[in-house]
């Protein structure tokens, strides 16, 4: 397969009254994690939306090893595309039902992925009180952490994270960035942030603003060369450390 596994040619993204991507060029190549911040309504979550084929292009196309994804069955490409959203989905199961919702897996993965994530859960442990009085409630943080399990052990080439660590705690929010770190190294990772911590160890950051890649580099070439960023991350680095990074 080729290195670019991810490719947009000139994405035009269109809503009534809005243009949510304008003329957007992207190139992930296997293994990265790029990682797209912005402010609300920047087209950050469109972009993904449009990998996932819940919208398609205006004009522009879009390739994933190669082939366009229009010329992929939606269920094909989506088997094959792992997506943990903001907004996540604990089901009232079992642990080992939450954990195996995509893709099936052993009980010894499994209980290595809850170590992995810090989730000291029992795989019969029900995910609810509602019709279990011994059931398990998760606090947002440890239920975002479930829903990231599911991927861990699926054979996904590509994952999607939409504010993986928003309900976490700055230590948890680190373990888990150490983890997705780990995940990438078989595959590729695309995840949208508004916690700029989160992505100072990605391989490219992308600045999007009224639906344009208004800039996009490491952290390093970022903060030295663009002022929009560099202005976002000093202030909500205040009270961290004082010397750009955290």
């Amino acid at each position: 397969m080729a290195d670019n596994i991810l490719v947009m040619d000139h994405i035009t993204k269109e809503f009534p009254g809005v243009k949510a991507l304008d003329n957007v060029n992207l190139e992930v190549q296997r293994g990265e994690i790029h990682a797209l911040i912005g402010e609300n309504g920047a087209g950050k979550t469109t972009l993904t939306k449009l990998l996932l084929r819940l919208y398609n292009p205006n004009t522009g196309r879009i390739l994933i090893n190669n082939k366009p994804v229009a010329d992929y069955s939606v269920s094909a490409l989506r088997n094959r595309i792992g997506v943990v959203f903001q907004n996540t989905s604990a089901y009232a199961l079992t642990v080992r039902e939450n954990m195996i919702a995509y893709t099936p897996c052993d009980d010894e993965q499994l209980r290595a992925n809850l170590v992995q994530l810090g989730l000291p859960l029992d795989l019969d442990a029900n995910v609810t009180r509602e019709f279990y009085q011994d059931g398990v409630v998760l606090s947002g943080g440890a239920s975002q952490k479930l829903c990231l399990s599911r991927l861990l052990h699926g054979h996904f080439g590509l994952l999607i994270l939409d504010e993986p660590s928003s309900a976490l705690d700055p230590i948890a929010e680190y373990e888990l960035n150490k983890t997705i770190e780990a995940a990438a190294k078989d595959r590729t990772v695309i995840f949208i942030s508004h916690r700029l911590s989160t992505v100072v160890e990605a391989d490219k950051i992308l600045l999007l603003s009224s639906g344009k890649i208004l800039a996009s580099g490491t952290h390093p070439q970022l903060m030295e060369g663009c002022a929009l960023y560099r202005e976002m991350f000093t202030r909500q680095a205040e009270g961290y450390q004082k010397d750009g990074s955290l």
